[in-house]
């Protein structure tokens, strides 16, 4: 999907990009001075999720990339790992077919629940064999179930982002 289709404002073709890369800055910043252990969430994959769910255009596989090439350089991952996971939920947002702001979001939320159950362990097992070590089981379903469960709340930061942008015709 191309990231300058005609019909979406110029503003709009760079705020999902930018947003999404502020979330993974925040995530390297200020979640580990947080102390909250196997309770992470993956900010980053929240942000891609939903502006690739957002239509056609909105998220582009190279920024899925490229964002998360970011991400494994700023917390110290195999490189790629997040990349591939960040790809993966452009597709599953792209096939789940419910746009954020629809009157269906508990849909929304059950797509973007199975796209963290899949990316968020991948990218465990990926770091455990890059490493060729055991990491904790748990960790990964904490990490998916926190992720899920903030969802809302940043799905309605975003929302109100790209509402105001469309308003503004930007």
């Amino acid at each position: 999907m191309p990231l300058s289709a005609p019909s979406i404002p110029a503003l709009l073709r760079v705020i999902p990009p930018l947003s999404v890369g502020l979330l993974i800055v925040l995530q390297a910043v200020l979640i580990p001075g947080l102390n909250l252990g196997a309770f992470k969430p993956e900010m980053g994959l929240m942000g891609v999720f939903f502006w690739a769910a957002s239509g056609a255009g909105m998220f582009s596989y190279l920024a899925a990339f490229v964002l998360g090439f970011g991400q494994d350089l700023l917390m110290g991952l195999p490189l790629g790992i997040t990349a591939l996971g960040f790809m993966l939920a452009v597709y599953v947002a792209h096939r789940w077919r419910v746009r954020p702001g629809s009157e269906h979001f508990a849909r929304h939320w059950l797509g973007f629940a199975l796209c963290a159950g899949i990316v968020v362990p991948l990218t465990w097992a990926g770091v455990m064999l890059f490493y060729s070590a055991m990491l904790p089981p748990l960790t990964p379903l904490l990490e998916s179930l926190t992720t899920v469960a903030l969802y809302p709340l940043l799905y309605r930061v975003l929302r109100r982002i790209r509402v105001l942008a469309q308003r503004r015709g930007m």
